[in-house]
């Protein structure tokens, strides 16, 4: 199913599942590119209000350059060479 457009906020998104609920989307923009992020399911307790409080925290971080939420943070992640070299190193 493709996502679907929120009539109300901007940048918001949801996809209906086949199991009829919801999960929802956001949008914006980092180091000129396009980045989504899933934010939760209907049946979590996920509404268009929060994900579009949350985008507009996350913009507002990203302008002011502090720290992103949880929500938008990287996740750090190990390449193959890094840790055959700390098995080496061991």
């Amino acid at each position: 199913m493709a996502r679907k457009k929120s009539n109300r906020y901007t940048g918001v998104y949801f996809q209906e599942l086949q199991n009829g609920d919801k999960s929802y989307y956001i949008t914006y923009k980092e180091n000129k590119k396009d980045v989504w992020k899933k934010i939760g399911k209907h049946s979590e307790g996920i509404r268009e209000v929060f994900c579009h409080q949350k985008r507009n925290e996350i913009i507002s971080k990203i302008r002011l350059g502090e720290d992103l939420p949880y929500v938008a943070a990287k996740k750090a992640s190990q390449t193959f060479l890094d840790i055959a070299k700390q098995f080496y190193d061991y």
